[in-house]
């Protein structure tokens, strides 16, 4: 083990020993993680010898009661799952006091902040489509998740015929969506499908993906595309989340595991035009920070 990661290993247990990151220890610890990132990408350690640290790290790392251990451990079997970001979306802080300070530190990353200002630009744009239709919106949500963008996004409405479409491939997703979204379910049709293989009988105002196309490769990412202008109504939109190459939380995420392909905006608007749509129909947008990207293209 090189110096810097045996500092940082050091580092990481004497803050568990003291019960969790004080907010003037952030950046150090922040640095903790980017030497293990560093050390992976000069070919010091590999992606395989990371487990072995979340088990020296146990008490934080192997647990569902915290954040971190929540991203390391995968209950649902998956990255990124509908219950992590739903955490997210509530700042969710684990009821032991003796692990709390590691939420908090957690729930101030940049991609943290990224993903619940998602959540924002959703119902923001959202509201905005259905005010110039009048009320009256199709939306086709691929990888709806848990549902709580929707939940929030009805509640900020005083009238609206909002009709969603959910596709998502996880049946305990769509079963907590379902759950969280009771009062609204007659507005929203929840589809358990691969959206790969999923092929609708109408057209939609738009078609909105949130966190689905971080985890596909460019191939798979132009099939879809493709795919979606056939189901786009006219004057409608396709929007799609991308995580950018400007995230400053790569380190940590990898460390639990969590692997994301990051793209530019110049690489979302080539994307685009290979799948034969003009510059004049694509704009890239971003939450503030410009951590999380926005692929919007208008017919």
């Amino acid at each position: 083990m090189n110096r810097n990661l045996r500092e940082s290993v050091e580092f990481i247990r004497h803050l568990i020993n003291n019960g969790g990151p004080e907010e003037k220890e952030y950046d150090n610890l922040t640095r903790c993680f980017n030497n293990f990132y560093y050390a992976i990408k000069r070919g010091i350690i590999d992606y395989d010898d990371i487990p072995k640290y979340w088990t020296s790290f146990r008490k934080v790392f192997l647990t569902v009661n915290t954040m971190q251990g929540f991203v390391v451990l995968k209950p649902h079997g998956y990255a990124g799952d509908f219950e992590i970001i739903d955490r997210i979306y509530q700042k969710w802080c684990s009821p032991d006091k003796g692990l709390t300070k590691w939420d908090l530190y957690f729930h101030e990353r940049a991609a943290v902040k990224a993903v619940r200002n998602r959540k924002k630009y959703f119902i923001n744009t959202m509201s905005k489509l259905a005010k110039e239709k009048n009320g009256a919106l199709s939306i086709l949500n691929v990888g709806s998740g848990s549902g709580r963008d929707m939940k929030e996004l009805f509640e900020s409405l005083d009238e609206s015929n909002i009709s969603i479409d959910c596709v998502d491939i996880d049946k305990k997703a769509i079963q907590y969506a379902l759950k969280l979204n009771k009062k609204n379910a007659t507005k929203l049709n929840f589809i358990h499908k691969n959206i790969l293989r999923f092929n609708p009988q109408k057209r939609y105002d738009v078609i909105w993906s949130a966190g689905v196309f971080d985890y596909l490769s460019d191939k798979v990412f132009l099939y879809l595309l493709k795919r979606f202008q056939k189901w786009i109504k006219k004057r409608g939109y396709i929007i799609l989340g991308n995580f950018s190459l400007k995230n400053p939380t790569r380190p940590y995420m990898e460390f639990g595991h969590w692997f994301l392909i990051h793209r530019s905006a110049e690489m979302l608007v080539d994307l685009a035009t290979k799948a034969n749509l003009s510059y004049r129909q694509i704009a890239v947008e971003s939450e503030p920070q410009g951590v999380n990207l926005f692929l919007k293209i208008k017919f």
